[in-house]
Order: C-alpha cells, then structure tokens, then sequence
C-alpha cells in the first residue's frame, strides 16, 4: 500500500499539491521524534484517553452490574441509556466547551461520555446471559446477594464485559483526539490540525500515522491482558491436558 502510494505520487497519478510522500512523511516522523513534539503530544493523548477510560470502565461496570441485577431499574432506564447513547458525541463537544472552555476538563468527559456507553450495555448484557444453572448453586449454597456477584455474576459476565472494555478504549483515544482537533491546545489532535492549518502536510501525516499506531498498540496490549483475565485462559492454563 505505501509502495503504491509513493508511486502514485511520483508518476503524477496523484497529482494533489500538498499530498506528501510516504518518504517525506517518514522524514517528518523523525523530525518529530527527534525534537521530541511527537513524544510530548503522544505523551497526553495517550494518558488522557486511558484515564477517561478507566473512569468510563470504574462507572459502566458498577452502573451495569446495578442495572442488570435490578429488574425494575433495568426497565425504568435502558430506553434513557439507549437514547443517550445514540447522541451523536461530536455533536455534544460545543455544550462541552460552554461548560468546561478548552481545557483538559473537556478532553475527558468527552472520552469519558464516549467510552463508557459500550461498557454499560455490555456489562448488562453479560449479567443477564448468565445462565440459571449458576444462579440455581448459588441459591443450593446459600450464598449472599454478593458472593452470588462476585463468585457467579461477574465471572460469568466477564467476556462480554472485556468486549465492551475494548470498544471504549477506541471510543476513548478517537474522541479525546477530537477534543484536541476542536481547540484543546495539546496533544496529537491540536499538533495535527496546527500542521494543517501550517501547510506542513508531511507533519499532519505524521501525526495521522501516530493516531493508527497508538491505536493498534493500545488494542494488542488490551487483548493480551483480556486473554489472560478470561476464564476459558485461565482454565486451559491449569490444564495444559
């Protein structure tokens, strides 16, 4: 695919003025990198996505776990969460502004706002798919509201609960990127939209490129700890057999 962007650019199939080379966009990737910008800006993209999607993770997992343990909370406010959740969140960044200005405030309710919707309705999901067998043993062994939570509900829940993790973590670095695009003055999305806004488009690749590889980063690493969180891992562990 770069190969045939380099051609393309060369030959003059693209004959765009400022569409930059993949070599001029590596040129400007080390540039970056050797001045340390780039580090610095990935530096708080990354810590803020990840902290508003901790929040997100500590909220939607509680928030789910009581909603979907609860019969008649579960009825009286997934049609909230579904609305809510169905609001476009570029379209909200505005009263986020008015609220909070551009300040790392915004950066991580916007994230946060973003990322925690799939948790919620994950984290329901996983509650109410477990099955009544496990709830029946809990019942035979006279297990407590939360030892039934904590032993049954919530290993049981776990798959759909990291599935949902996963969706937030990407929900998290793609709005906290936007909020900087917005006019937050930090960051990859502010770096990136001041080199555009320079005509520095072998820098505004750049840094496009960086967004991708933090991305596929961020999602290898999640999937290597969610293999070893999930039960089945841990079960074929103790029984290599």
């Amino acid at each position: 695919m770069v190969v045939i962007w380099q051609l393309s650019i060369v030959t003059g199939l693209i004959r765009f003025r400022y569409f930059p080379t993949p070599v001029s966009v590596a040129e400007a990737l080390q540039t970056l990198i050797s001045s340390g910008a780039l580090l610095e800006n990935t530096a708080h993209t990354v810590l803020v996505a990840l902290l508003a999607w901790v929040i997100a993770g500590v909220l939607g997992i509680c928030l789910g776990l009581v909603i979907g343990l609860s019969v008649p909370i579960w009825k009286g406010i997934m049609a909230s969460v579904d609305v809510l959740r169905s609001l476009p969140i570029i379209a909200l960044i505005p009263v986020g502004v008015i609220i909070f200005g551009f300040t790392l405030k915004l950066e991580i309710v916007i994230a946060t706002y973003a990322a925690i919707w799939p948790i919620i309705v994950n984290t329901v999901s996983g509650v109410h798919q477990t099955r009544t067998e496990l709830l029946d043993v809990g019942n035979m062994l006279r297990m407590s509201r939360w030892e039934r939570m904590r032993k049954l509900i919530f290993p049981s829940s776990l798959p759909l609960i990291l599935v949902g993790l996963r969706l937030g973590l990407g929900l998290s670095l793609v709005l906290t990127v936007v909020s900087e695009i917005v006019g937050t003055p930090q960051g990859i999305g502010y770096a990136l939209i001041s080199a555009e806004q320079a005509l520095h488009p072998s820098e505004m690749f750049a840094y496009i490129v960086t967004v991708g590889i933090v991305g596929y980063l961020l999602n290898s690493i999640f999937l290597y700890s969610a293999q070893a969180l999930s039960p089945v891992e841990r079960s074929r562990e103790s029984n290599p057999s």
